[in-house]
């Protein structure tokens, strides 16, 4: 594939190509990093509508639109079969996008309102869609960022039935079946919906290899319906986390067929068909980190049957590292920590807040810690949750108690409605800083009280 840029309105050098051969992908994108490449490249992608939106401004589906600056073009969108006496029946603010050497691949649309969830399923059963990539959660930031469009059991949506079969959850997303059944049809139609819950609004994923394992899941569920109709994607407006996701697979499937991939390339033609995909450039240098992580990384999750050779294999000195495996993979660890990560825990960092951190190294990010429930600016505890197995926010992970943060101690333990602690330090006395003389006093009178399990 390349890239093909005419009667574009973009800086010198947007007519160069920008293939990259798969054996160079690391280097090119440790370049990229460590200059201003990634802005570069996604500054020459025109922001806006670049063609005609004129049945999506029309007043009568103004009202169908998330967002008025976020319609579908004219010639990609998505026509729904009209309904009798309502001539504006057929709009959905959705776009079909081509993938890597298809034809439609995705189905590209806004987080349903409550005023187009019959649209929207009335568009899954039209394209014959099997498959629902959804990658927002309901409520952002305190915000409705999608109507919840699906049922707990069963629910009719005009006239199609849907009934939740079953329900998978993982550490980065959820998994949903449901059978659609249409009044007057027989038979029933099987569709898949993977929600990835773990993607901030604007951001990008933590763990890039999760989001290849769903779309690996995908392609894998399809192989084995039988049944490569288009995917429908959507977050809330429908273009910055959609469009990463749509730019990943079909970079991944370029990479993978050709040996090489052109991501300026494939979002260029992509933009021809849904405005704006990719909102931010942390978003389009994510794909490309993505890439890097797959081809070059070392895939960690294994079978279980294989774990113990996996295990021995990593216990093994590597003889020009004179390193395990283990250490190796550690150090990996190590170099993925954020170097801009106090600028996430800027509660944290507050005056009010730096004598109640045991370590200023160690500190809780805004996103991922347990707001107390108690006024400011004492609502704020070095804490943070963390995922058990397919369960989000399972364990509450804090710093041993300071003398100055016992009465937050208990009120994390109150607010989080937890029933167990367990205390993994020895406690000494001659711990200036310690708590343990509170602790020790109220711990024997308080787990009665709590019903609080001590370990």
């Amino acid at each position: 594939m390349t890239l093909e840029i005419e009667n574009y309105d973009a800086p010198l050098g947007a007519e160069r190509q920008y293939i990259v051969k798969l054996e160079d992908l690391e280097h090119y994108v440790k370049t990229l990093s460590e200059s201003k490449g990634f802005k570069e490249q996604y500054d020459m992608l025109r922001p806006g509508p670049q063609k005609s939106c004129v049945v999506g401004m029309k007043p009568e589906n103004k009202p169908k639109n998330r967002y008025q600056d976020l319609l579908p073009y004219d010639d990609s969108r998505v026509v729904l079969q009209k309904h009798k006496n309502d001539p504006n029946s057929d709009y959905v603010n959705a776009s079909y996008v081509d993938g890597y050497k298809k034809g439609t691949r995705y189905i590209c649309t806004q987080g349903p309102l409550d005023t187009t969830i019959v649209d929207f399923w009335r568009m899954i059963w039209q394209e014959d869609v099997n498959v629902i990539v959804m990658t927002a959660n309901i409520i952002e930031g305190g915000k409705k960022k999608c109507e919840k469009y699906w049922p707990d059991k069963i629910s009719k949506v005009s006239d199609i039935i849907i009934t939740l079969q079953n329900e998978m959850t993982f550490i980065d997303y959820t998994i949903r079946n449901f059978k659609l059944q249409k009044v007057g049809v027989s038979g029933h139609r099987i569709v898949r919906q993977y929600q990835y819950t773990a993607w901030p609004d604007h951001g990008v994923p933590t763990y890039a290899l999760a989001l290849i394992n769903m779309l690996k899941n995908i392609q894998s569920f399809q192989k084995t319906q039988q049944k490569w109709t288009p995917w429908v994607l959507h977050c809330s407006a429908g273009v910055g986390r959609s469009g990463t996701v749509m730019l990943l697979d079909s970079a991944l499937e370029m990479s993978l067929a050709e040996g090489k991939v052109d991501i300026l390339g494939i979002l260029y033609r992509m933009r021809q068909q849904r405005m704006n995909l990719i909102e931010t450039v942390e978003q389009y240098a994510f794909v490309y980190r993505a890439l890097v992580e797959y081809h070059f990384g070392d895939i960690s999750c294994k079978p279980a049957n294989e774990m113990v050779l996996y295990f021995n294999k990593l216990r093994q000195v590597d003889p020009e590292a004179k390193k395990t495996g283990l250490e190796l993979q550690f150090e990996k660890l190590r170099k993925l920590e954020n170097p801009y990560f106090q600028q996430k825990c800027l509660a944290a960092l507050t005056p009010n807040n730096k004598n109640k951190n045991r370590d200023p190294y160690i500190l809780p990010p805004d996103d991922g810690r347990p707001v107390l429930k108690t006024s400011p600016p004492s609502n704020y505890i070095n804490a943070v949750y963390a995922y058990h197995y397919g369960v989000q926010n399972h364990f509450v992970i804090t710093q041993y108690p300071l003398s100055n943060t016992v009465a937050d101690f208990w009120q994390l333990l109150w607010d989080t409605g937890s029933s167990s602690i367990v205390v993994l330090n020895e406690i000494s006395n001659k711990d200036e800083v310690c708590a343990f003389p509170f602790l020790c006093v109220f711990l024997p009178y308080v787990s009665k009280l709590l019903k609080l399990h001590l370990y």
